[in-house]
């Protein structure tokens, strides 16, 4: 699938990195950028008229008009998925006369950016899960499938990969719960998230690898046990 060429405009960086990360989420491939003035990402429309598919706009920016903004995007370029954030509904009306294709409202409902994308096809029905997690002001992210199980210690979560590699970032295990929750991964300790689809054994008390032994603690046992034995029950045998 062709990758998602998507602009960013609010002068909020709050708002702006939480849409950057649901849209890393939804569209793992996605080219983003983010831009803190419509006078930039003017600037950068100017420049190469097909850049972006779809533009993010605030409508309130601060110092500018961001009706005024969209006007000229339309004038350089009809063909973008124009898509308004406000904190009220007032810009309806000039919603509709520009062509806006979706038009969101503060706090920003990540079920609706999510069929945003949807609607427009760059969304895989059977698309691989992946996690994301931010560093350095850029979002990176690996395929869920990718990773064997995830622990923490001194505030850095370890992403041990079935490879034999390791990928670290700052945080820690519950920082990665929502992202985690329907998937094929199982708490089972404090420090330790395991991907059940690479457990090859289970013990009393820990879970078996291919190279590791992951521990299960005493908080976690009976809920550990019961949903391998769950997972272990739904898996299709060809």
């Amino acid at each position: 699938m062709k990758q998602a060429a998507v602009a960013i405009c609010d002068n909020i960086s709050g708002e702006a990195s939480l849409l950057e990360e649901y849209i890393c989420e939804f569209v793992p491939h996605a080219v983003i950028t983010k831009y803190s003035s419509g006078k930039e990402l003017l600037e950068a429309i100017e420049e190469d008229t097909f850049s972006y598919e779809l533009v993010f706009l605030k409508v309130e920016l601060q110092d500018e008009d961001g009706i005024e903004i969209a006007r000229r995007i339309r004038e350089y370029n009809s063909r973008i998925v124009l898509i308004f954030m406000a904190e009220s509904e007032e810009y309806y009306r000039q919603a509709f006369d520009l062509f806006v294709y979706q038009y969101l409202l503060f706090p920003l409902n990540k079920v609706k950016v999510r069929e945003i994308f949807e609607r427009l096809g760059k969304i895989e029905k059977n698309s691989e899960k992946i996690i994301y997690f931010r560093y350095r002001s850029q979002i990176f992210t690996i395929k869920q499938n990718e990773v064997s199980y995830i622990s923490s210690s001194l505030h850095t979560v370890n992403f041990h990969l079935v490879n034999g590699e390791s990928i670290h970032c700052r945080g820690k295990l519950c920082d990665f719960q929502e992202q985690l929750t329907n998937s094929s991964f199982l708490r089972c300790h404090q420090s330790f998230y395991v991907n059940m689809k690479e457990i090859m054994g289970m013990k009393a008390d820990s879970f078996v690898l291919k190279d590791t032994v992951i521990p299960i603690s005493r908080t976690y046992m009976k809920a550990s046990q019961k949903a391998y034995r769950e997972y272990l029950g739904n898996i299709e045998i060809k």
